[in-house]
């Protein structure tokens, strides 16, 4: 008797826009896509390192303001400078292509800028109100629980607000995502990341860093074929009951390796195992890395990898290409 064990499902996370009967629009499944999108930042060093070092570019020196201008650095009533009010800006902007400042007006009718983390608004479906929560993990959304609230778009304000919401993105173009098996038309409500060609690359960055560290701790192993020789299980369900136990000690992502203690009547029925890609996973995943790393470099239209302090094969690279990216990289890039 033969019988399959799945290992983990690949899966491809997807922005799909979808409004609720209240009119949000919620972005991804269970509407946590930009949280996702953090973590990938978090996670994968080379996406991450990319991201911090794009945000110093552009960010530079700050922001000098010459003349009069110079008492707008700091509002009287805000609690942030211009520097301390773009720093966030450039970094949700090269997260998630797109940012969110809240606009607020003090007692004396004076208006004060606010930076807002761009993961915690939504959109609704009309575009005249933003919704903004601390938890869009929560079930239930109130002011109390996840500290929700509505904050009306600057760009449909009638002259009487308080507070106002400006939500920058660059719309993407409309393509085919799949939810549950079915194929989607995005809506556009919410931007695209501009490295978004890199996200499989990304994911599978992650993926190949579990496997490095599991396999550090744990010790190399390759795919096997278990065949247990001590009689045929009593049914199929005792069949897939025997597998499953194996496949939980064997394929958990937190617990890779380890040792396995069987027990047989005599060498004849002892427990057979096959390896069927040798043990040199190790090797595989040394130069698909490689690949991974091209890839996102790719995506995030670096010219130089050593600009981004990533090693060549052989060194970093010169002064002179150095430079040379940098001045790329700034005309291209930096300024727009």
């Amino acid at each position: 008797m033969i019988t399959r064990i799945n290992l983990r499902k690949a899966e491809r996370t997807n922005p799909i826009e979808k409004a609720d009967p209240s009119g949000l629009i919620k972005w991804g499944e269970k509407n946590l896509y930009p949280q996702w999108l953090i973590g990938l930042t978090e996670d994968n060093p080379i996406h991450g390192g990319i991201i911090e070092q794009k945000c110093k570019f552009i960010y530079g020196s700050g922001i000098e303001l010459i003349g009069d201008n110079g008492s707008m650095m700091k509002n009287s009533v805000s609690p942030y400078t211009l520097d301390e009010l773009l720093e966030p800006i450039i970094r949700d902007a090269e997260i998630f292509n797109g940012y969110s400042v809240l606009l607020k007006k003090d007692n004396f009718g004076v208006w004060y800028a606010l930076p807002i983390d761009f993961e915690l608004v939504r959109r609704t479906e009309d575009g005249i109100f933003y919704e903004i929560s601390d938890d869009w993990s929560a079930g239930q959304q109130s002011p109390e629980a996840t500290n929700w609230r509505t904050v009306k778009c600057f760009y449909k304000r009638e002259g009487d607000e308080d507070e106002l919401l400006l939500y920058n993105i660059q719309k993407p173009k409309q393509r085919l995502l799949k939810e549950k098996g079915k194929q989607k038309v995005s809506l556009g409500y919410y931007p695209s990341p501009t490295y978004s060609g890199g996200l499989t690359a990304i994911q599978a960055g992650l993926e190949m860093d579990w496997f490095t560290y599991a396999e550090a701790v744990n010790g190399l192993k390759g795919g096997t074929i278990v065949n247990l020789s001590n009689g045929m299980p009593d049914s199929q369900t005792d069949a897939e009951d025997k597998a499953k136990k194996i496949k939980g000690d064997a394929t958990d992502e937190e617990n890779q390796g380890g040792v396995i203690v069987t027990f047989s009547d005599g060498k004849e029925n002892a427990v057979e195992v096959h390896q069927l890609n040798g043990n040199d996973l190790d090797k595989r995943y040394i130069e698909q890395n490689k690949e991974v790393a091209k890839k996102i470099m790719i995506a995030h239209q670096v010219i130089s990898p050593s600009l981004f302090g990533v090693m060549n094969e052989s060194m970093f690279g010169s002064k002179e290409e150095l430079e040379t990216a940098y001045i790329l990289f700034s005309e291209h890039y930096v300024k727009n």
